[in-house]
């Protein structure tokens, strides 16, 4: 049998768990849908989401990162629909050489 101090104890660690589960939900949802974008604008967010997050995170992509770490072979149309959102992001031409020594170019993103 629990004391009366015990079932209280628990009782209180009860209300602190779901408060947590709340805050959990409640941030997910801003994950979810940046400030900017609305719920139901688009099917899915998801894509969307990791290119706004990775641009956050490290700074800058480039189709050849989106496609290696997101799985995302087609960032310009993300960028373009994120723009739409109203994201402020500036695209920015780099030059290099590509694996056969040839000069090429890409598209760098990042959030202004």
């Amino acid at each position: 049998m629990l004391t009366d101090k015990e079932k209280m104890e628990l009782l209180n660690l009860r209300k602190r768990i779901v408060a947590q589960r709340e805050e959990i939900k409640r941030l997910q949802e801003q994950v979810k849908h940046p400030e900017g974008t609305s719920k139901g604008r688009y099917t899915s967010m998801k894509t969307e989401e990791r290119v706004l997050n990775y641009m956050r995170s490290h700074g800058s992509i480039d189709q050849q990162r989106a496609n290696r770490d997101l799985g995302c072979t087609r960032l310009a149309e993300y960028i373009r629909r994120l723009k739409k959102a109203g994201f402020d992001i500036i695209g920015e031409w780099k030059t290099g050489e590509n694996r056969f020594g040839e000069p090429t170019r890409w598209k760098e993103y990042r959030i202004a």
